[in-house]
């Protein structure tokens, strides 16, 4: 997996080979010592790189990554052998060091699209969203047709309470790459969060009707519903998703929030026991099939679920075993 991935990403680094001039000579005499010099450098790169190829064939990362190490010290303004490295460091999930090698990378030069939006997708991974966002700007522009710089901006928008620019990374986005449900749905998501339900059901509409097995688009979908208080059709879309789709703690939230809005807390507290029943190690769903259970005027159900919650580790639950026993 590793040895393909940098493989891919030979493209990024422009090509293994290509010749480095790293110094000029001045006249004559210099400028030709300078390009043998130049020639030296590139064979050097060459055999580190095709070593370091040999290696990941054969499994070896960590001599590939020794041999690219080494390569880097002594060609420190080879960026083919840097992007290798970081595309390395990357795999094996070294994502600072990643980032260190693609931006060094990028300071030397040439600064294209593809090492521009790796090095957005580091930053984003390492909580950089500022350099993430200058990342994917770059990439936007070296190559404005390529949906996914947009997309990702759009994320990284997202995540920052930016709405107003994601939106406009996301139509830009659409524009590109109108066939992507994902694209839709982060719109969707985006008019939600801004209270456009409206809005946000036309958008996810169309990531539906792309990809109509993908519970995430139903859950937006359900989760504009309800903000249009129309709890029963939200419950119709959750309740028509498979019950594997129906298991995790926030799916499970969400359909009781709808049975809460129709008045059937009951239907909400006996829907959270019997998931807590079925997975005696899950502290919060012990934890919400308390809640529910409390607020259904069943006391003494609640407390003996929040002990368990408890003692899962859920703190939350510890206060709720307090209050109830006080």
């Amino acid at each position: 997996m590793v040895a393909a991935c940098v493989f891919a990403l030979l493209a990024v680094a422009g090509g293994v080979g290509t010749a480095w001039v790293l110094r000029t000579g001045g006249g004559p005499r210099g400028a030709e010592a300078s390009s043998v010099r130049a020639g030296e450098a590139s064979d050097a790169i060459d055999s580190i790189s095709a070593a370091a190829r040999d290696y990941l064939v054969a499994g070896e990362d960590g001599r590939a990554r020794a041999v690219l190490e080494a390569g880097v010290r002594e060609h420190p303004e080879s960026r083919d052998l840097r992007v290798l490295l970081g595309t390395l460091e990357m795999q094996a999930a070294n994502y600072e060091a990643a980032y260190r090698q693609f931006e060094a990378a990028l300071a030397i030069g040439p600064r294209d699209a593809r090492t521009e939006f790796a090095a957005g997708t580091l930053a984003a991974r390492l909580g950089r969203d500022d350099r993430a966002i200058e990342h994917y700007a770059a990439a936007q522009t070296g190559d404005p047709g390529n949906p996914d710089y947009p997309l990702y901006l759009a994320q990284i928008q997202m995540r920052r309470g930016e709405l107003t620019a994601a939106s406009a990374s996301l139509v830009r986005a659409s524009r590109l790459g109108p066939d992507r449900a994902i694209v839709w749905g982060s719109l969707a998501e985006v008019e939600l969060r801004q209270n456009r339900p409206g809005v946000a059901l036309q958008q996810v509409a169309r990531a539906r009707e792309l990809e109509p097995r993908v519970a995430a688009w139903r859950v937006i979908e359900a989760r504009a519903l309800n903000r249009r208080g129309e709890p029963e059709a939200a419950l119709e879309v959750l309740l028509s998703l498979p019950e594997g789709d129906r298991r995790s703690v926030e799916m499970l939230r969400l359909i009781a929030e709808s049975y809460g809005m129709l008045g059937r807390a009951g239907d909400a507290a006996s829907m959270f026991a019997s998931a807590a029943d079925a997975e005696p190690t899950s502290g919060a769903l012990w934890f919400e099939a308390a809640v529910w259970a409390e607020r259904v005027g069943d006391r003494d159900e609640a407390l003996r679920r929040a002990s368990h919650a408890a003692m899962l580790g859920d703190e939350t639950a510890s206060k709720m075993v307090d209050r109830l026993r006080g």
